[in-house]
């Protein structure tokens, strides 16, 4: 995260209006490179054309009302390339209450720095801060609800589609809610076997004061136990893994012997090393990028395949919607409990779908 540097030494003449002021705080904060300060520029740019004429000392919780009525109205923006070169801003859907929150701290920012150098009167910081950020459930901007839950149909579809152990990672996430980052750093050393149901305690946490615990009913334990690798410190799912399954049912499925298939395997090799273009060897752990990647190609070629055969489009498919904890349409795929204990020992539920 960036920092701002403040320079507080008075100014020989104050400005009379909110785009000078804008104007010389652009000038003093010392600023890097990063996304968030360029934003926050741009957002101030936005408030000063919108308030260029208005006197700092007069600026009032009605103008920060208007503003953000102007940011809602707008909506979220994302600058995007386009072919033949250079970069468009492009509407990306309504804000959100956080969102819209954190764009209006960037003025409350400016404000704070405006009140420092004495150009807001007694009392004004305090009056723009009483109403400047929505709360919660406030109907003027919706909260992030999270992914929408999938639809019942692609994920039967999909897990018709995948091989065995991709079909595994899918269900355990519908059975105990599992983040794609918890489920590609399952290992067995994490796994509490001693008692009934499993505990898997992630080993990378969110928060020191909160740990996260996923339980592991007996549904779940049938799907995980065939692929418990000996070595308890080795990922339970990983690309090489896969690769090697998907070689597996390749041969399975050919119509030629196995050794021919392998020798014309081992040759097209040889002829790639030939050539200069090395293969990378595949991992031997699954991240966030790979699995999630795995799930859409994997599901685009369901879409193909009903394509093929006349059949209508299934909705799509993320690796992050398959650990929504709010779908409980369907009884095959019922989801287990996660909980989150606290330091102090206090044990708050988090989700549990009914029996």
């Amino acid at each position: 995260m960036s920092t701002a540097t403040f320079t507080f030494s008075p100014p020989l003449t104050k400005p009379r209006s909110t785009a000078a002021a804008i104007r010389e705080y652009e000038a003093t904060v010392t600023l890097t490179a990063t996304a968030i300060e360029h934003g926050r520029l741009r957002l101030l740019a936005d408030f000063a054309n919108k308030h260029s004429e208005t006197p700092v000392r007069a600026i009032g919780p009605h103008h920060l009302q208007r503003f953000r009525r102007m940011l809602l109205n707008r909506g979220g923006r994302r600058l995007v390339s386009v072919p033949g070169g250079g970069k468009v801003w492009r509407r990306t859907g309504p804000l959100r209450r956080r969102t819209l929150n954190l764009y209006i701290s960037h003025v409350i920012r400016f404000l704070e720095w405006a009140d420092a150098r004495g150009y807001l009167a007694t009392g004004q910081l305090e009056r723009l801060r009483e109403g400047a950020f929505l709360p919660k459930g406030s109907a003027e901007a919706p909260d992030y609800t999270g992914p929408k839950p999938p639809d019942p149909e692609s994920v039967a579809a999909l897990i018709e589609y995948v091989p065995p152990s991709v079909a595994a990672m899918v269900e355990l996430q519908r059975l105990t809610g599992m983040k794609p980052v918890e489920l590609c750093d399952l290992k067995a050393i994490h796994l509490d076997k001693s008692g009934e149901p499993w505990i898997y305690s992630p080993p990378r946490q969110r928060s020191q004061r909160k740990v996260r615990r996923v339980t592991l009913d007996a549904r779940a334990q049938a799907v995980l136990i065939p692929f418990l690798p000996t070595n308890p410190y080795e990922a339970v799912f990983s690309p090489r893994k896969l690769y090697a399954e998907r070689l597996r049912i390749w041969k399975e499925r050919a119509r030629r012997p196995a050794d021919e298939l392998e020798r014309n395997r081992q040759d097209c090799i040889a002829r790639r090393r030939a050539n200069g273009s090395q293969q990378r060897p595949y991992a031997r752990e699954f991240d966030v990028q790979t699995y999630g990647r795995v799930i859409r190609n994997a599901f685009q070629g369901v879409n193909r395949r009903r394509q093929a055969q006349g059949l209508p489009l299934l909705p799509h498919v993320t690796a992050a919607s398959l650990a929504n904890r709010k779908n409980t349409n369907e009884a095959p795929l019922q989801r287990g409990l996660a909980t989150v204990t606290h330091t102090h020992q206090q044990r708050t539920e988090v989700g549990e779908c009914p029996s």
